[in-house]
């Protein structure tokens, strides 16, 4: 995988390579694929939200609903529209 990070858009670029290989070790097939990936800061998804009609119910570092933590790779937002 090639990955590339712009910090002023705050957007990774990610390579997938996958190659298949026959049984004498030649690579008889590869497939690439992209995809983009946006992050957001806390702070600014909670502006966002808000600024769209969204009140922020619960934050969780996780889908089993744990507690935010300073190394949490994820945030879970559940809101309501107000």
């Amino acid at each position: 995988m090639k990955s590339e990070y712009d910090p002023f858009t705050q957007v990774q670029h990610n390579i997938t390579i996958r190659k298949w290989i026959n049984k004498f070790g030649e690579v008889v097939d590869e497939k690439r694929t992209n995809i983009r990936l946006r992050f957001v800061f806390p702070q600014e998804m909670e502006r966002i939200l808000e600024g769209n009609g969204f009140e922020i119910l619960h934050v969780y570092a996780d889908w089993k609903e744990s507690p935010v933590q300073q190394n949490s790779n994820e945030l879970i937002y559940v809101c309501k529209k107000k």
